[in-house]
């Protein structure tokens, strides 16, 4: 005999919303079930689990739960009684924070075996990935690229006393009326490959096609204030002093009422000793092989448009 449904206090356009914002599967079954009550589509708990394939007891706990704390109470996933993680929460926490390292784990097999390394728990494949994947949202990811010569105290340094670089940077070259301006500085190259095409011969014939190997580009100066996310533009053939000094000296006209402060890497055109650095603009240099210190660096890989 069914038991008597409680009264959903949700409409029915609430839960569809609910439901277009879920991500996990025990969230999307149990606001379903609601749905399926609300609507009208079911109305006990074992036509909900015929609906939904799932045992009419579990669903009955479902609406338990729901008429006891509502929503929230719903949506917490429960365990059996005497359940014991595998992972303390002390064990979890640990690995949690090395999750957040970077350098992160090649695969979930990886993480497996620290686990084993480390606590010496034996768990298995698809347990670690519920934890990690499903539970903790932690993915494979394609790595940014890391110089092997890359210093990372000094890195981090660069991080923490940033605002005192800054301050030495322009130490002696403020006026009184003027403000100060901190843009990030970089170059990005653009350009074309020719491709081969295929051609149709007669089968056993290899086909000849002529490749013309020349690789044409062009070279985006650019600056950006990450504060107010104004920026300046040059394009340039080459990637020299000569183009990196006319791109300053326009730089320098087009904020000419302030100081700027260009943060910028250590490219041999940067450190040129023929450049001549314009009264109102102050180079300050990142630690090397440090590109994630730039921000301009991520408008170059999220695309952007430059009118």
């Amino acid at each position: 005999m069914n038991k008597k449904v409680p009264e959903i206090t949700e409409s029915v356009e609430d839960l569809k919303s609910l439901l277009r914002d879920a991500k996990k599967k025990h969230e999307i079954q149990r606001l379903n079930a609601l749905y399926l009550l609300k609507s009208g589509m079911a109305k006990n708990r074992t036509q909900v689990a015929d609906l939904l394939g799932v045992h009419r007891l579990s669903v009955g706990t479902w609406l338990r739960a729901y008429e006891t704390g509502g929503l929230q109470k719903l949506l917490e996933r429960g365990y059996a009684p005497g359940y014991k993680p595998i992972l303390t929460e002390e064990q979890q926490a640990i690995l949690r924070e090395d999750l957040q390292k970077p350098e992160g784990f090649s695969s979930y097999g990886q993480i497996q075996t620290y686990i084993a390394d480390t606590f010496g728990i034996k768990m298995n494949y698809k347990t670690v990935y519920a934890m990690v994947h499903d539970k903790w949202g932690a993915k494979l990811k394609v790595p940014r690229p890391s110089h092997v010569k890359k210093n990372t105290i000094e890195s981090a340094v660069f991080r923490c006393e940033f605002s005192q670089h800054l301050a030495d940077a322009m130490a002696g070259k403020r006026s009184a009326s003027q403000s100060v301006r901190v843009f990030s500085q970089d170059e990005t190259r653009y350009g074309l490959l020719s491709s081969t095409r295929r051609r149709i011969t007669q089968r056993g014939i290899k086909p000849v096609a002529e490749i013309d190997y020349r690789y044409e580009s062009v070279y985006l100066y650019g600056a950006v204030e990450p504060l107010t996310g104004e920026r300046f533009f040059l394009e340039f053939s080459h990637l020299t002093s000569d183009c990196f000094q006319c791109f300053i000296n326009e730089f320098s006209q087009a904020f000419g009422e302030s100081l700027n402060l260009l943060v910028l890497d250590n490219g041999r055109f940067h450190h040129a000793k023929s450049l001549e650095i314009p009264e109102n603009v102050v180079l300050l240099f990142l630690p090397a092989y440090s590109p994630e210190l730039n921000p301009i660096e991520r408008l170059w890989q999220g695309g952007f448009s430059v009118n």
